[in-house]
């Protein structure tokens, strides 16, 4: 490098001694003298050696293209200077922005005057050493220019073929890119490959026919080529990935399939692939999600736990049961505040209870406890008496172990009668609270709330399986627990509980793909599938943020990421 500056001074003098023969040539030929001719032929003898030794270190410091090409490399660091030098302009703007808002909220709170100067200058002194522009290094002119110093000027070399400058302009751009890693560094490198080359392809076709418009053009394509090869890559990769359009299903009429992933997003749902929320079975499988994964169905039972007053852990037993004992102290509060018996319709829902039931019931019959406390509080609502503690604590205690049997015995009729049972027990006991201990409604009303969603939790991890002995609650399993806990029709009708929407949403977005191919997919199967899903595949993975927008919203995407990937190699182009 260091000969490479020698040769290169050389030259320079060599060219500023022609400079100079040149002009003291012409002095002497104007001058019509003989005298001054014979001076302007030996001068000329002189210059003609300088042209002979131009040429000479012009040829040592030519290059060929493979070493223009490796020489210009480097110029990835001017790229990344410039985007950062973009940054750190805007930053003192951004400082002095956020200042002047906390004193415009002063202002507003009524400081003024003196103490409002006062705490300008604080507010003011405090951005300068603390805020992001007190951080950047004081002295240094540019980081494009520390980055020059450091590489002894290796960033700024100026190629000298066709491809050394094609490359240069392509280090430029990633350069830039990497300093500014919009989605992620490898794919903020890759998609700024596009810009780069159209950039350097308009260059030199305007530096051949138009060279006063060589920087004018480099900048219109280098804004312009992402647009138009986006217009023309984006609707080929979203049909290579997510199939026909006839066959995802937010594409029908009506859907509601956004709005629930959005629901499942707002309950803590933290990770929803493209597939899952387009409800596209081609790009799950690329995406290899074809079932919920583990992740989702922890998100799923934390959403329903949080629902029965959980904040920790799984849906195992042992969670249930504490939290089953913690909700029973309100109720034995609230029993305490009973002084009136069932009134006539609350017995005669009971019978009519008790009648649907024992229309359901293909074999077997009613569980014995549950019709006997049926019979007596039905027999209550025409007596009108008061009905005892006791009598609602033992009450109680029987439909839950009936409920409790019920379920190990998969016994949906006496389960739900049991349940529903409860149901107008604690209707009469809240109708007395109300009247007798109104403060403590609010937080009976919550409580059970609280105990339908522990219900259905439980009712959701009552069956075989891994998922259900660790606790885990599944789209199918929480549909299953919320038809049966909460009617048939719960999955479109609140009751009590939004687990229905959580249920809803979940067996939606989140439902496993059915084992008969969907979309026409034909699995070819091993290395010829592999192959045949590799760009669909990298698609899949690499647009999982675009996948699910609209187009036309996925291409304004693109340009506003591709702007700013390309920050550091548009300002490099007035070099």
């Amino acid at each position: 490098m260091a000969d490479r500056q020698k040769v290169q001074a050389k030259l320079d003098q060599v060219k500023k001694s022609q400079e100079e023969f040149g002009t003291m040539i012409r002095n002497a030929l104007n001058a019509n003298t003989p005298e001054g001719d014979a001076d302007a032929a030996t001068m000329d003898a002189e210059f003609e050696k300088l042209e002979v030794e131009k040429l000479r270190l012009e040829a040592m410091l030519e290059v060929g293209p493979g070493e223009d090409i490796l020489r210009s490399l480097p110029k990835a660091g001017a790229g990344a200077g410039a985007a950062l030098d973009f940054v750190a302009n805007l930053l003192p703007m951004a400082q002095q922005f956020g200042a002047d808002q906390a004193v415009n909220l002063m202002r507003t709170l009524g400081v003024e005057g003196e103490k409002l100067e006062d705490y300008t200058k604080i507010l003011n002194d405090f951005a300068k050493t603390f805020g992001p522009a007190g951080l950047l290094p004081e002295n240094v002119p540019s980081f494009r220019q520390g980055i020059a110093d450091v590489t002894g000027g290796a960033t700024e070399y100026k190629p000298q073929t066709v491809p050394g400058e094609y490359f240069g302009t392509i280090a430029e751009f990633a350069g830039g890119a990497a300093a500014l890693p919009i989605g992620g560094p490898v794919r903020s490198i890759a998609q700024s490959l596009v810009p780069a080359l159209g950039s350097e392809t308009a260059g030199q076709t305007a530096r051949n026919y138009a060279p006063e418009y060589e920087e004018l053009a480099r900048f219109a394509a280098a804004l312009a080529t992402p647009v138009v090869a986006s217009s023309i890559t984006q609707p080929i990769s979203r049909r290579m990935t997510l199939g026909p359009p006839d066959q995802i299903y937010a594409n029908v009429p009506g859907s509601q399939r956004a709005q629930n992933v959005d629901l499942l997003k707002e309950m803590g749902m933290k990770d929803i692939s493209a597939g899952q929320q387009v409800g596209s079975a081609t790009l799950q499988k690329l995406e290899d999600v074809v079932e919920p994964t583990l992740s989702q169905k922890t998100d799923l039972t934390k959403m329903v736990l949080q629902r029965a007053g959980i904040e920790d852990g799984v849906a195992t037993p042992n969670v249930i049961d504490k939290r089953a004992k913690e909700l029973g102290k309100v109720f034995d509060d609230a029993e305490a505040s009973v002084k009136e018996g069932f009134e006539i319709s609350e017995g005669e829902k009971l019978l009519t209870l008790f009648d649907d039931a024992n229309e359901m019931l293909s074999q077997g019959k009613i569980v014995g406890k549950t019709k006997k406390i049926i019979d007596a509080f039905s027999d209550n609502s025409v007596s009108g008496e008061a009905v005892s503690v006791a009598q609602l604590k033992l009450a109680r205690f029987d439909l839950q172990k009936v409920m409790q049997s019920s379920l190990k015995n998969q016994d949906q009729v006496n389960y739900n009668l049991a349940n529903d049972v409860l149901e107008v027990v604690d209707d009469m006991i809240e109708r007395n609270v109300l009247k007798y201990n109104p403060k403590l409604l609010p937080t009976l009303q919550k409580t059970r709330t609280d105990y339908r969603a522990l219900l259905t939790a439980e009712r959701a991890v009552s069956g075989k399986g891994q998922d259900a002995a660790s606790g885990l609650i599944t789209p199918n399993s929480l549909d299953t627990a919320v038809k049966v806990r909460e009617g048939v029709t719960a999955t479109t009708r609140l009751r009590g509980t939004d687990v229905a929407d959580i249920s809803r949403a979940a067996s939606e977005v989140l439902s496993p793909l059915p084992t008969v191919s969907a979309a026409g997919r034909r699995d070819i199967g091993g290395i010829a599938q592999s192959v045949k899903d590799f760009i669909p595949g990298y698609i899949a993975r690499s647009q999982q943020d675009l996948l699910p927008m609209s187009s036309q919203d996925a291409i304004s995407k693109i340009m506003q990421e591709q702007l700013l990937r390309s920050t550091g190699g548009l300002l490099t182009i007035p070099d």
